[in-house]
């Protein structure tokens, strides 16, 4: 029987052999010299065509931006100014002998004789005189650089009723910055009362000011500028002067009063640390005050800086001393510098209002109990409102004990404005001490 599949044989072996088909690849002719550099001509033109159209449209979206998007964020900045505190160190003498004292230094008589020799061998002269002032003077300058012109502007009318606005002059120094602004640490003179503040940085640009923080007990405040609102010219001239450790300022030290001063801005002055009082009761708490023979005006603004360039204090006319006009009180700035970091960081400053002192050990074993003697409930404060009144012994407060000016402080700084803490006090009667409570409600200064 014949095979039906017989004819379809050769078509399957052909499909399945595999067929070969003749390839060509088109290869373009070589590039000529000419052609190679017209075509790098043409890349380098369409760079800097297109380079120029991106550099016109980020300087004409660039005012726009910084208005419309950096506000957003300056409302609520994520950064937080921190200031740290001082302590006050003793540095510790070395280890040696009475023999070792005797052989490395002579007798204290010699020592005044020989310094006294050198003293009256050595001529001073007029070079002398020029190298001293020139130090002093390019201190100055350097610490200048972070010194600014605060206007207190204020509308009023006069008489008939036309506006009038005035604007007084103060001085501010920059003591802290934050990738979006500078602080500006100014007495509370130039904010009080203020309808707007306007800043002038050294080199006369004028922008606006905002009030972040004041402190009437200390007479101080912080403001801010905006970096967006200065030009590259003035941000480059800005200088943030360094918070010293007035701890280590020593009677006798050379210190520089820049800020106001002789009552004008950009003023300065020279002086020596008379006197140093410690341990003085101030409101809440204790600071230090330096007496420096140098001008000041407290109410202007006027900074005490050594010879480092680093503030140490301010000048104040709260512990002027009577009948003396040739020195100036001048508050130190490390006992101040936890409620300057309130202050930069906008939270208010706790208000217990008292002035005390720590009973000391002696008058513990003579019967005083240990705490916070009150020796001034202030009028109208917190404490004075709950019922403290002077001569009353804090023992506790919140729960936890003081018996030091540290724990105090300590205590306080971790109350905030508007909390209600209770405080245990023990007050003397006719024979004994007798404790009690009183709910106290923490103010703002």
């Amino acid at each position: 029987m014949p095979d039906r599949n017989s004819h379809e044989e050769p078509k399957n072996n052909e499909t399945k052999e595999k067929r070969q088909f003749i390839k060509e690849t088109i290869v373009k002719p070589p590039r000529t010299r000419r052609q190679m550099a017209a075509r790098a001509m043409a890349l380098l033109f369409s760079a800097a065509f297109f380079g120029i159209i991106a550099a016109v449209t980020f300087a004409i979206t660039a005012p726009f931006a910084r208005r419309y998007l950096t506000d957003e964020t300056t409302e609520s900045p994520t950064v937080t100014v921190t200031i740290p505190t001082d302590s006050e160190t003793v540095p510790s003498e070395p280890e040696t002998t009475a023999v070792q004292i005797e052989e490395e230094f002579p007798s204290e008589e010699d020592l005044e004789e020989l310094i006294r020799n050198e003293i009256e061998a050595y001529q001073f002269n007029e070079n002398d005189l020029k190298t001293l002032f020139g130090n002093l003077r390019t201190n100055a300058e350097e610490a200048g650089q972070g010194i600014v012109t605060v206007y207190s502007v204020k509308h009023q009318t006069d008489w008939f009723n036309n506006p009038v606005e005035t604007a007084g002059q103060y001085s501010g120094a920059v003591i802290a910055t934050t990738p979006l602004e500078y602080l500006i640490l100014t007495p509370i003179e130039a904010v009080s009362g203020a309808d707007s503040i306007m800043v002038t940085t050294e080199g006369d640009e004028m922008v606006s000011g905002q009030l972040i923080g004041s402190d009437s007990v200390a007479g101080l405040a912080v403001i801010s500028i905006q970096m967006t609102d200065l030009s590259q010219e003035a941000l480059a001239d800005m200088t943030v002067l360094e918070l010293g450790n007035s701890h280590t300022v020593r009677q006798g030290d050379l210190l520089t009063a820049i800020g106001s001063p002789a009552g004008y801005p950009r003023s300065i002055g020279y002086g020596m640390v008379s006197y140093i009082r410690r341990d003085v009761q101030v409101t809440d708490g204790i600071s230090r005050i330096f007496y420096v023979d140098a001008p000041g005006n407290a109410e202007k603004g006027t900074f005490l800086v050594d010879m480092d360039g680093r503030i140490v204090g301010w000048t104040t006319s709260d512990y002027q001393p009577e009948g003396s006009s040739r020195v100036t009180a001048v508050r130190a700035i490390s006992d101040y510098k936890s409620i300057l970091e309130k202050l930069s960081n906008g939270i208010q400053v706790p208000y217990f209002g008292i002035m005390g002192q720590e009973v000391t050990a002696q008058e513990n074993e003579d019967g005083r109990p240990a705490g916070i003697y009150v020796t001034r409930s202030i009028d109208d404060s917190p404490a004075y409102q709950a019922g403290i009144q002077a001569g009353d012994i804090i023992t506790e407060v919140g729960g936890r004990p003081v018996e030091t000016m540290t724990e105090w402080n300590e205590q306080l700084d971790a109350l905030e404005a508007g909390q209600t803490v209770t405080v245990k006090v023990e007050r003397f009667g006719r024979e004994e001490y007798t404790e009690l409570e009183y709910p106290v409600t923490i103010g703002a200064r």
